[in-house]
């Protein structure tokens, strides 16, 4: 067979290709002035273009196919069409800070439109005072759970909460968490006292309760509570990190005096589910 064929009656030519006896269409991909003839068997080429402007020609692509490795460029006038890709990786990747950076993907599609959610747990060891703890004082400074955020401002769910004492205490304790650093009235061992502006401002995300500890060999273990629910995927506490962070901050306050036996006696651990 040859390329092109005759429409009988009128005489007009569509182009196409053989391709061993078989026939596949050429198209003219008229995004812009300028458009490119392409089969439509395979990789189509097109053409980006600027909205206000059709004589521009803006970064080429193609769709279908293998495009070129370059990045994409920056884009940045009204109405200016860009390429997206799509980097197929096994990595997920999260945040795309830089210049020209690839879209993430995934190992299967390659185009990943609607990220998973992505669970960490973030363990804390404060420094404790080994003297008495009073009923209502601050135990340790402000933690830092870093990363609950897959970006500033990131949300997400609490979904399991731990403390373990490396000694026999067992006092109830209340972690508070906070999606920016509280500022505290008093320091370690001193009275819990959060600043009005603070509380005011919105900052708390939730009050974690931990009421009751199960004894192993070695000390005790505490699983935190949620309006006395026991912390699961249905009754997890959600929250809303700070707009430039990814971090949450907790305090904890004691519920019955205790006295630890070492400053590095408490450990506290939280399971998050985090969400793009």
């Amino acid at each position: 067979m040859t390329d092109n064929t005759t429409l009988p009656g009128t005489g007009d030519v569509v182009r196409d290709k053989d391709r061993t006896g078989i026939k596949t269409q050429i198209v003219l991909l008229d995004l812009n002035t300028g458009g490119a003839e392409a089969l439509m068997d395979g990789a189509v080429p097109v053409q980006g273009f600027d909205a206000h402007d059709a004589s521009v020609t803006k970064n080429p692509v193609l769709i279908g196919g293998v495009a070129s490795a370059a990045a994409p460029a920056d884009v940045s006038a009204d109405g200016e069409a860009v390429r997206l890709w799509a980097l197929r990786n096994g990595a997920q990747v999260v945040n795309l800070s830089a210049a020209g950076a690839l879209m993430p993907g995934d190992a299967t599609t390659g185009l990943r439109v609607n990220p998973q959610s992505s669970h960490l747990r973030v363990t804390v060891t404060p420094t404790i005072s080994t003297s008495l703890y009073a009923v209502a004082d601050q135990i340790g400074g402000v933690m830092t759970f870093a990363n609950a955020g897959l970006a500033n401002g990131g949300k997400g769910r609490i979904v399991n909460a731990v403390i373990t004492s490396r000694d026999t205490e067992s006092p109830v304790i209340e972690l508070w968490i906070f999606q920016v650093s509280p500022t505290m009235v008093n320091t370690d061992n001193g009275v819990f006292d959060i600043t009005d502006a603070n509380l005011e401002a919105g900052i708390v995300q939730c009050v974690i309760e931990f009421v009751s500890y199960n004894k192993t060999a070695s000390g005790e273990v505490s699983f935190g509570q949620i309006r006395g629910q026991p912390l699961s995927p249905g009754a997890a506490a959600g929250y809303v990190c700070g707009a430039g962070a990814t971090s949450l901050y907790g305090i904890m306050c004691i519920r019955s005096a205790s006295t630890y036996a070492s400053t590095a006696d408490v450990v506290v651990s939280l399971d998050v589910r985090r969400e793009s």
